[in-house]
């Protein structure tokens, strides 16, 4: 079965596009979870088969904001362990570079 991990916008300790404020941009928030997808990859690693990171678009009163996850397969358990080390360790800030 495909299940997923919600894993944030940005770092957890990194400012991210406010859905419903002023200048909030879907672009911007988008690019924000590619960024930090490329952030996750650095200190992670590559995702292993059965596992993916991706966007996900959510619908609020406020409008839509956009997050990370993290796809597994749980047929795959190199996916489980790569999603769930994925959610606790993630940066927390950018990484230099990123």
């Amino acid at each position: 079965m495909i299940d997923y991990l919600e894993i944030g916008p940005v770092p957890a300790d990194e400012d991210c596009q406010q859905c419903g404020t002023p200048g909030y941009c879907t672009i911007a928030a988008r690019a924000e979870c590619v960024r930090f997808m490329a952030a996750i990859r650095l200190t992670c690693g590559i995702e292993p088969q059965g596992a993916w990171l991706s966007i996900k678009r959510n619908e609020h009163d406020f409008g839509t904001y956009y997050e990370v996850i993290v796809k597994y397969d749980d047929n795959y358990p190199e996916a489980i362990d790569y999603a769930y080390k994925v959610e606790s360790e993630s940066p927390t800030t950018w990484p230099e570079g990123i």
